[in-house]
């Protein structure tokens, strides 16, 4: 065996030495990344996940109806907080479209006393029911991690869609910078 055959057959046995530990590496690095997508890790979930019973409404009712008697009905339910700026620019800006598109069929969940919400049911108590939620407890229920939030619920009762703006709007924000408003942040903890 010649020295450049030698050369060139030690050469190939390292190129598939690096193929194979590249390999190993590459699967390792997949099967993290299933192993993080399976279980939630690195991604922030928020909301009841599409095709859930949505829990029963409860608490206090100020407005125009009460929406704990859409069972069996579309609806949208719109969770806020008093204190949140992105709540109040939600309500000032985009309040009218939710309504369009939800044919009215929109209920607005403020957690907070009747005191601290007294704002906003002054402003919408006759064109929108106004659910408190003092505790939180239906925050809970829907797995509100911030405000504002908008859940999304069919005629079967189910979950169909939960939307937190702030990750929405990062989103346009990099695909889409032309496009994207500012949202001051709102509340990450249901507040």
């Amino acid at each position: 065996m010649s020295e450049g055959s030698l050369a060139l057959t030690l050469s190939l046995i390292l190129l598939w030495i690096l193929v194979i530990l590249h390999s190993l590496l590459l699967m390792g690095i997949v099967r993290r990344i299933q192993n993080g997508l399976a279980s939630g890790e690195g991604f922030p979930v928020q909301g009841l996940e599409p095709g859930e019973k949505a829990p029963a409404l409860e608490g206090l009712v100020a407005g125009s109806s009460d929406p704990r008697e859409w069972a069996g009905v579309p609806r949208a339910l719109l969770f806020l907080s008093p204190n949140c700026p992105a709540c109040a620019q939600v309500l000032a800006d985009g309040l009218g479209v939710l309504r369009r598109l939800t044919e009215d069929r929109l209920a607005l969940i403020c957690r907070g006393t009747q005191e601290a919400c007294a704002q906003i049911i002054a402003r919408h108590r006759r064109s929108l029911p106004i659910l408190l939620d003092p505790e939180g407890t239906l925050y809970q229920r829907y797995r509100i991690a911030g405000v504002p939030s908008i859940v999304l619920v069919g005629a079967d009762d189910r979950v169909i869609l939960t939307l937190h703006p702030e990750p929405l709007g990062r989103m346009v924000q990099a695909f889409c910078p032309e496009r994207a408003i500012s949202v001051p942040e709102g509340g990450s903890d249901g507040e």
